[in-house]
């Protein structure tokens, strides 16, 4: 009898818009959607995933492939999906993946990322009832602490719910080896995997687009974490000695605060050097326009080995970031992409001058970069990798 296996996570796509009839567009975690891509339609194990439902906030079941999707209603009907995140102990959200749980019985609990309550405060119920296996997405506790009082209040609940999943769970995954410090300091006894997300494949490369019309693409979600202000503050340098500097900036965030960058950017004097491209609807979309650019550049202030800077290798882009998390060790073998001093905005000029201009040095680590992710990062590889590690885990259980 195959093994029922649950993956608690957060997702959202155009796929499961279209199947609820929503007119919303949110690509919530692309990472777990590329993920959904290549167990869909294995038969190894009996899939169940259980994620928010960020359309209608209403509880949803439905199959893609060989998969049972259940979506679940996840905050109070009159608040606004921000204002959630002030709840103390998203209570709601608990009851509704405990609920599905009890009908589903899986002999183990995957769950993707320890620091988002609106589905990882369940796991704190569930830990001791199921064997679970945690994928560390990256350390809230590694953020910078916001200047506002109420995003300082999310940041120590989220690293709250963090700390304890991460010290109660036995089995992690992490994607670098980098990440073990952290996870130790939390938990001393804790199992720990190695694996990755898959890549998405783009359809276009660099060599798509020879005229670049940017020198600098960042693509991610526009937040302080990520770096965009610590990028537009580096261009504001860069513009002293390069007057035509330019870049293009895409993603989504919140309204407030992509009010403020783009303030930023005009009080900055950046207006025509800087083209705020906003959300996309599909990662191809995101692609078509990265291919436009000459260099990458994502200053993530914590991570893990984030998806777009793979997806960048994997388009032959070359890639300038920080050094946290999991993104040294793509380096570890040959040097792939250019790393940044985590927040010095004055490494990060000189890394993007040295990529821009250093044709010889780039084309060498782009070329190290695809080679690394045609062979390392194969998504057939990242399936069996996370088939055997279930299989491991379900051995030790059987054991004790």
């Amino acid at each position: 009898m195959k093994k029922k296996v649950v993956w608690i996570c957060s997702f959202a796509n155009e796929e499961v818009k279209n199947i609820l009839e929503s007119e919303k567009d949110i690509d919530a975690a692309p990472w777990i959607s590329e993920l959904i891509g290549i167990f869909r339609n294995r038969e190894d194990i009996d899939l169940s995933i259980i994620s928010p439902n960020y359309f209608n906030n209403e509880y949803k079941e439905f199959t893609l492939g060989n998969i049972n999707i259940y979506l679940y209603k996840y905050k109070p009907s009159f608040l606004p999906h921000r204002a959630y995140n002030l709840t103390l102990n998203y209570k709601i959200a608990t009851k509704s993946v405990l609920k599905i749980m009890g009908e589903l019985n899986p002999d183990l609990i995957h769950l993707h990322g320890s620091e988002n309550p609106f589905y990882g405060a369940s796991a704190l119920k569930l830990i001791n009832k199921f064997p679970t296996l945690v994928s560390i997405q990256g350390f809230v506790s590694l953020s910078s602490k916001p200047k506002n009082i109420i995003s300082q209040y999310v940041r120590w609940n989220r690293m709250r719910f963090e700390r304890k999943i991460n010290s109660k769970a036995s089995y992690f995954v992490l994607s670098s080896t980098n990440d073990k410090k952290n996870l130790k300091g939390t938990n001393t006894k804790a199992k720990i995997y190695i694996n990755y997300y898959p890549t998405i494949v783009p359809e276009v490369s660099s060599s798509d687009f020879i005229d670049k019309k940017y020198d600098i693409v960042y693509y991610a979600r526009v937040t302080k974490n990520k770096g965009i202000e610590d990028l537009i503050n580096a261009m504001h340098i860069l513009k002293e000695t390069n007057p035509s500097i330019s870049a293009i900036i895409i993603g989504g965030g919140s309204e407030t605060y992509i009010g403020y960058i783009k303030e930023l950017i005009v009080s900055l004097g950046l207006t025509n050097n800087i083209n705020f491209a906003g959300f996309q609807k599909t990662q191809q979309d995101v692609f078509r326009l990265a291919i436009q650019a000459k260099i990458y550049v994502l200053p993530t202030h914590f991570d893990g080995v984030p998806g777009s800077i793979r997806e960048s290798m994997f388009m032959r882009i070359p890639v300038v970031a920080n050094a946290v998390g999991g993104i040294p060790s793509l380096n570890d073998e040959k040097e792939c992409i250019t790393l940044v001093e985590n927040q010095n905005i004055s490494d990060l000029v000189e890394k993007i001058k040295l990529v821009l201009n250093d044709r010889k040095r780039t084309e060498k680590l782009v070329q190290n970069g695809f080679e690394l992710i045609m062979d390392k990062y194969d998504n057939e590889k990242i399936y069996q990798n996370f088939i055997n590690i279930y299989k491991d885990i379900l051995r030790i259980e059987h054991k004790q």
